[in-house]
């Protein structure tokens, strides 16, 4: 596979045979409103993400799935209003919300679970542990040096291709002095690949190459399959132009299969990757790029192993509710924090909004059994 961007699968086609009498069309019916649901979850939104659909004029009927598409300039126009009269939204859209703008047409929220978080952390910690490896020898050179300690992660803070295109990435490590970052992380349930690929495309083309390598990996919540795939920089000739596209370089290589067997094989960088070579070249003339960081299949599956035995623990917590309290906290209280009327306001009309928006769903719901075509 290369790194072209994804194209949606076929849809099923629907023969039906019409009516040799067009009078004899039934009426048309009531306006659908279609449930979707993920995979592996079925999306719930909290009042904020809600609140900000509102201010984007997304229909109640499309706030049951992640993504939404929005009226050209709806994005810029919402975040100005929220900034000047909505404080405590525009705080949390700012600070809290993860989420894509992509080419001022479509918001994409993005809702990591336990293990999506605790993976990506792990990993980019491993990352850091063989660059300080590297930096430990007495071999390299100071430019090598210079070149290792100006590399920094970032985590999932905004990648900005232009005003009205951003990604915010799992993990990204970049040079200090540079605008974009050489290396991106990103997880995915292997349900979601076509917008893992999508994503790699946005990162490298729409950066003009300055990403040098997508790392996805993706992990099956229906099985133990774990795969892992890069992407990097293609540049072709075409005519007197020179073209840039997006290739797939390792392509969804099995970490571990569905028994739970791991495979052999590794995850492989060089510090080449961490910026353009014309970048570093200029900063650290000297620096040896080819210098590898790498993390075995056997690292990547027990980080993964690890992150959901954590998200089991959790779950098995949040089941357990309050039986599992320890004896030491039984006679203790809890004082909850005044809301502040902010806080109060927004959530009573977030709260009367979701009532009339769940009575509108379920009459157009009814009206659709009715319907007799």
């Amino acid at each position: 596979m290369t790194g072209d961007k994804a194209i949606e699968g076929d849809r099923p086609q629907t023969i039906s045979t019409p009516p040799s009498n067009p009078f004899d069309l039934p009426p048309s019916p009531p306006p659908t409103v279609v449930k979707v649901r993920d995979s592996t979850s079925t999306p719930v939104l909290n009042s904020f993400q809600l609140s900000f659909l509102r201010v984007l004029n997304v229909p109640p009927s499309s706030q049951l799935r992640l993504s939404f598409t929005i009226s050209k300039g709806a994005y810029a126009r919402a975040t100005k209003k929220l900034a000047a009269s909505e404080p405590a939204l525009w705080a949390y859209v700012q600070d809290k919300l993860r989420h894509d703008l992509i080419n001022d047409h479509l918001v994409i929220f993005r809702m990591p679970t336990l293990v999506h978080e605790f993976v990506s952390r792990k990993v980019a910690d491993t990352i850091h542990d063989r660059l300080r490896l590297i930096l430990s020898s007495p071999a390299i050179n100071s430019d090598t040096r210079h070149l290792i300690q100006a590399i920094t992660s970032l985590g999932s803070a905004r990648v900005k291709f232009t005003k009205t295109w951003h990604r915010e990435p799992d993990q990204q490590f970049k040079i200090k002095s540079l605008q974009y970052p050489g290396v991106i992380l990103e997880l995915a349930h292997s349900q979601q690949s076509k917008s893992l690929t999508k994503a790699a495309d946005d990162y490298i083309v729409e950066s003009w190459g300055a990403v040098q390598l997508v790392i996805g990996i993706e992990t099956d919540p229906n099985s133990k399959n774990i795969y892992f795939s890069t992407w990097a920089p293609n540049l072709e000739i075409d005519g007197e132009e020179k073209v840039l596209s997006c290739k797939k370089t390792t392509d969804s290589d099995l970490v571990r299969d569905e028994k739970g067997n791991i495979m052999q094989g590794e995850l492989t960088m060089n510090l080449g990757h961490f910026a353009r070579a014309k970048e570093i070249t200029r900063l650290f003339p000297r620096a040896d790029t080819t210098l590898t960081v790498s993390i075995s299949y056997t690292e990547i599956a027990s980080i993964v192993l690890e992150g959901e035995q954590e998200q089991e623990l959790q779950d098995q917590a949040a089941e357990a509710g309050e039986e599992e309290i320890d004896a030491e906290t039984h006679n203790i209280k809890k004082r909850k924090r005044d809301s502040s009327s902010e806080e109060r306001l927004l959530s009573a009309d977030e709260k009367d909004r979701m009532r009339r928006e769940e009575k509108a769903v379920n009459e157009t719901e009814s009206a659709d059994m009715d319907y007799p075509g």
